[in-house]
């Protein structure tokens, strides 16, 4: 029985409801998928950072060289998503390694300076006293958003604006997801993931440009091979080395917002991965997603404000795929699916992973992010042209700068991409279990707001009945 006559068995009530929903969803959708409404305004956002925040970001670059230069830790306690290391991993290709993950601002010392936008307590003390250098930005996490009063009492107290020497305005709201589904008392989309991300290379950038022009070279993270005349010409458009006298912050913008919008263009792959996930859901079937690190998309996808409370994270432990803090004993079956964030093609460690979910049975396996490295893809066996299908033709695992004296290119834009192509996947899952059930599946409000632990107990039951 198709679709359309099984309508005609519902009770009127139900098929009344059902096609006021359906009518909302026409309306927020104005005759585009969720997913372009989506990326649409989160490139309006970054464009509106673009406009605003050039000069301070560029400010921020000289002060991290400048601290760089002088012996001075530079600290990374920036938010990118559910986490401060989705992007900054071990080892991550083209990671100019300046900025050391993040510690506590009471443990730095005279001289260091600090990348502030997601803190897990009150400062106890004021780190410009200690003579450290602070950037910061807001994070729905904080209390340095609009309407901050949404949050618990303790996320209320988190303020740092006031010793900050830089700020830099990312235009996050409180809530940190932008689109509104009917029936849901939060919106959908987070979007501090991508923000974030996208001025953290964007200071970087200029950092490396300036140490180099400064004669201070640095280590970039990764396994590409070192830059030589005959490798750099075959490096087709990305190959020519930057100038030093240009900000090059502006041309990572211009770069990453060009794959963004590249990323509409897979419409077709991100609709076969949402119609995929949502059979597997409505089937009793469970989302996991993957990344290597805990940290990335492991992390991002589980109880992330704003995102499908459904998703369960996993990642690469030492004997096989674990489950993150939320779901530690989690075991993959062959109704599962899993999505795979790589960013990069053949990972040794995503391979061996790769493998032990089809080994354990599991039949619906996607991938999302690197396909290539430096533009070409990799003649041996990949994660990306293994899965049943692939997210991310635009994107590759290296950095997309030459500097000169710098000895592999610099900031990658695979770590964005990924955030953006799995949230435009989870858009479409959402629409989609709307279209077929009437349903609108649930949406995290996270621990930070307040009334949190009541929604979240209601959403427990109707995910335990329903699936969704």
């Amino acid at each position: 029985m198709n679709r359309r006559n099984t309508f005609k068995i519902f009770p009127l009530a139900a098929a009344s409801m059902f096609a006021r929903t359906k009518q909302a969803v026409s309306k927020e959708k104005n005759s585009k998928p969720l997913c372009l409404q989506y990326l649409e305004r989160v490139r309006e956002t970054l464009k509106k950072i673009r406009s605003t925040e050039s000069d301070n970001l560029l400010e921020a670059s000289y002060n991290i060289a400048r601290t760089y230069k002088k012996g001075g830790t530079c600290y990374n306690n920036w938010d990118m998503g559910h986490s401060t290391v989705f992007d900054t991993f071990p080892d991550r290709p083209g990671d100019p390694d300046i900025c050391k993950n993040r510690t506590s601002v009471d443990e730095m010392k005279e001289g260091d300076l600090v990348l502030l936008s997601m803190v897990g307590a009150s400062l106890k003390s004021d780190p410009r006293e200690k003579g450290i250098f602070v950037i910061g930005a807001p994070a729905p996490w904080s209390a340095e958003t609009p309407n901050a009063h949404l949050l618990n009492a303790r996320n209320r107290t988190f303020k740092y604006r006031h010793v900050c020497e830089l700020w830099i305005n990312t235009y996050i709201t409180t809530r940190g997801a932008i689109m509104r589904l009917p029936g849901e008392s939060v919106p959908m989309g987070p979007v501090s993931g991508v923000l974030g991300m996208m001025t953290y290379w964007m200071m970087n950038a200029d950092a490396v440009r300036i140490l180099a022009r400064d004669g201070v070279n640095v280590n970039v993270n990764g396994d590409e091979p070192e830059l030589d005349e005959k490798a750099k010409n075959d490096y087709l458009d990305l190959s020519l080395y930057e100038s030093l006298n240009r900000p090059l912050g502006s041309k990572y913008f211009a770069v990453a917002m060009r794959q963004l919008k590249a990323i509409e263009a897979e419409l077709g792959e991100i609709n076969t991965v949402a119609e995929m996930a949502v059979d597997t859901i409505l089937s009793g079937g469970r989302i996991c997603n993957y990344s290597r690190y805990r940290g990335s998309l492991c992390h991002e996808a589980e109880y992330r404000r704003g995102g499908l409370l459904l998703n369960k994270g996993i990642y690469a432990g030492e004997n096989g795929p674990k489950g993150n803090e939320n779901f530690p004993g989690i075991k993959m079956k062959s109704g599962d699916m899993v999505i795979m964030g790589i960013t990069q093609p053949d990972d040794p460690v995503d391979m061996k992973m790769f493998r032990s979910f089809r080994k354990s049975g599991v039949k619906k396996i996607a991938s999302i992010g690197a396909a290539t490295r430096n533009l070409r893809k990799p003649s041996g066996d990949t994660v990306s042209g293994g899965t049943d299908i692939h997210l991310g033709n635009m994107c590759d695992t290296y950095g997309i700068f030459a500097i000169p004296g710098v000895k592999r290119k610099v900031c990658p834009t695979s770590g964005l991409l990924i955030n953006q192509m799995f949230y435009a996947v989870q858009m479409q899952i959402a629409e989609k279990i709307i279209e077929r059930t009437g349903n609108t599946p649930r949406i995290d409000a996270n621990v930070a707001m307040e009334g949190f632990w009541n929604k979240r107990g209601l959403d427990f039951q109707i995910i335990k009945t329903r699936g969704y």
